[in-house]
């Protein structure tokens, strides 16, 4: 690429006032200087706005403001700004307002991208590091090249898990312009999910960044990691992005479609398991075959699944529980 892009970011806030400024920050440190950081107000209570002005002083810091209508609705007010200010080399890419970067995140990303040709066709992802109050957690590729590159859609099955979230990638705005695309603003969870796989349509290949620039802290609080009871509602829309999964996956005829099928309906399983809700795990039977498993674990629980003996997986595993007690 001739020009170097500029690299547009967008955060939604809402009552962050504990960690914005760690994040902002974080940005503020990027080695590569040619960033707009785009920041959404949702319509926060506390001394979240009071922060982002601060930041907004720099010009490459845009504070736009609305009533709270929720995280997803915010991030399409941001993408709106994007979509007017930005040129057609120009890429975009997400933060949670408490989650923070490497600094020099951007300035790896460009130095990938100056030898990719079709970067429009392209979508670019990278390793994160999942951080908890008394761990961090990697999540990368393992593998030992630092940049790992191929077809999208044959090598789908090994970068399917980042492809959960939208912040640590790399998207083209002219693509995202052209196809006219947008956040489901009704979604309460799992909005990364359809706008990846909305996306994804028009990917013909991938660059995948095997380092960890982004750091993504669970908080309880937080704008996207906020405490809530599981509820049928919850389950729904855990579904319906299962469906989004699976329609992709079948309409792109994924050569190993079946494996990730069976991957995603075992996590489920083993999220759902010990919830007042665990048979509503028998409406998703018929996509299971022990058939396309890649670990024995992964086999028991599809098996289960498959043949109505899911009470039998639950004494398993409560059983393996009290095993590790012991």
């Amino acid at each position: 690429m001739k020009e170097k892009p500029t690299i547009y970011l967008l955060i939604p806030v809402y009552n962050a006032e504990e960690y914005i400024a760690r994040c902002l920050e974080s940005i503020k440190n990027q080695t590569y200087k040619n960033f707009v950081c785009v920041i959404v107000n949702d319509g926060s209570t506390d001394k979240s706005a009071e922060i982002c002005k601060k930041y907004a002083e720099d010009a490459r810091f845009i504070l736009l403001s609305q009533e709270n209508h929720g995280c997803w609705f915010a991030r399409n007010t941001g993408l709106d700004y994007v979509l007017e200010n930005a040129g057609e080399n120009d890429f975009l890419t997400f933060a949670d307002s408490d989650d923070t970067l490497d600094s020099h995140f951007f300035e790896r990303f460009v130095s990938v991208l100056s030898d990719s040709e079709n970067s429009k066709d392209t979508i670019y992802l990278s390793g994160y590091n999942e951080v908890f109050p008394q761990k961090t957690i990697v999540h990368n590729i393992e593998q030992q090249d630092a940049i790992i590159s191929g077809n999208f859609r044959e090598d789908f099955e090994k970068i399917d898990q980042f492809m959960q979230t939208i912040w640590a990638n790399f998207y083209s705005i002219s693509l995202i312009r052209e196809k006219n695309l947008k956040f489901d603003s009704t979604m309460r969870r799992s909005g990364d999910i359809f706008f990846n796989f909305s996306y994804a349509y028009y990917v013909k290949n991938y660059v995948f960044i095997n380092e960890c620039f982004y750091n993504y802290y669970i908080v309880e609080t937080s704008i996207s990691h906020g405490a809530s009871s599981l509820t049928n509602e919850s389950i729904d829309v855990q579904y319906k992005a299962l469906s989004q999964r699976i329609k992709f996956l079948t309409e792109c005829a994924i050569p190993s479609k079946d494996f990730i099928i069976n991957k995603h309906l075992s996590n489920l399983t083993t999220r759902l398991i010990f919830t007042p809700y665990y048979k509503r795990l028998y409406e998703l039977k018929k996509y299971a075959n022990p058939k396309f498993t890649r670990t024995t674990g992964q086999k028991r629980v599809i098996f289960c699944l498959r043949h109505n003996l899911l009470w039998v997986y639950r004494i398993y595993m409560k059983g393996k529980s009290l095993f590790r007690k012991s």
